[in-house]
């Protein structure tokens, strides 16, 4: 969830928030969501915040603090933190949206989420833009989770490919 950056995006397009859990495992970018979500009760009027990572299963990993946005499961990460499956720790929350733009590690949250995904097929905005294949492996593993249930869009919303994002539209919506 970073500092609440994407919740302050919402905020200022005019969407209606009812509920947010978000995760967010760096303890610096933590507490600054923390702060942004109290200052604005009335916009985020049901929110539960996670100081953990989403991964495909309840582990601890080692973790890169300190890189702001940047942030991530790293193998020359000096921090261990707490990470979860989504299916396990919200398995009864029905979002309407699920974002993830989490360095490298959307496929493995992915697999942890498939139940949520199945289940209530929230849109997914899920960035494809760390790893080259993940431009068609993310596509694959959604169809594979959730078979002929989304219509999916792809937009780049930076320059040289960077913040580009595949949208999972359910055609049951």
């Amino acid at each position: 969830a970073f500092d609440g950056d994407t919740l302050m995006g919402f905020i200022n397009a005019g969407i209606k928030i009812d509920a947010v859990a978000a995760f967010e495992p760096d303890d610096v970018n933590f507490s600054k969501l923390s702060k942004f979500v109290a200052r604005h009760p009335s916009e985020i009027p049901d929110a539960t915040l996670y100081p953990c990572g989403v991964y495909v299963s309840t582990t601890r990993l080692s973790f890169e603090i300190g890189q702001g946005e940047a942030s991530a499961i790293s193998n020359k990460g000096g921090n261990i933190v707490q990470c979860v499956a989504l299916d396990d720790v919200i398995p009864t929350f029905a979002p309407n949206l699920i974002k993830m733009d989490i360095e490298g590690a959307e496929t493995d949250a992915l697999l942890g989420a498939r139940h949520i995904i199945n289940t209530y097929l929230p849109g997914l905005a899920i960035s494809v833009y760390h790893r080259p294949e993940h431009l068609w492996q993310i596509p694959m593993l959604v169809e594979d989770i959730a078979p002929g249930k989304y219509d999916f869009y792809i937009r780049c919303h930076a320059m040289s490919t960077f913040d580009t994002v595949l949208y999972c539209i359910s055609k049951h919506s």
